[in-house]
């Protein structure tokens, strides 16, 4: 119950956290779907990388558009603190420092409704199993 109780605080971490920026590379595709050739979110606490596209649906809303994006979490101070302790990072650092996830984790469902349970699912199956060691 430990690991999951720390997924939980991570969880509590994360929500609603706020940003100082977004820079984000993006060109249309020769089937009309936007690459997303690079993505970075940052804050003080947590660096977000990435790359992937949307995908296009003729004659429909962008909002439901697919979504496909291989993301990176870095973390620093708190965050990582409780990432270390939920054994998620990798023992690296990004190329401004933060501390990298051992488990990169892939945004999908559509533009108006992500899907993040790729992400929660590595962060609470591997705390939970790094609990149990």
């Amino acid at each position: 119950a430990q690991g999951l109780v720390g997924a939980s605080e991570l969880a509590g971490l994360l929500k609603d956290m706020p940003f100082d920026g977004i820079t984000i590379q993006v060109e249309r595709g020769a089937d009309a779907a936007i690459v997303v050739k690079s993505l970075e979110v940052i804050s003080p606490l947590m660096r977000l990388t990435g790359s992937g596209r949307v995908g296009s649906a003729p004659g429909a809303a962008f909002a439901a558009s697919p979504l496909s994006l291989q993301l990176q979490l870095a973390a620093k101070d708190q965050l990582a603190n409780g990432l270390n302790r939920a054994r998620q990072l990798s023992g690296k650092t990004d190329d401004k420092g933060y501390y990298l996830m051992a488990t990169p984790f892939t945004l999908g469902g559509t533009v108006g409704k992500p899907d993040s349970s790729d992400f929660w699912k590595n962060l609470t199956l591997n705390t939970a199993v790094g609990a149990l060691r």
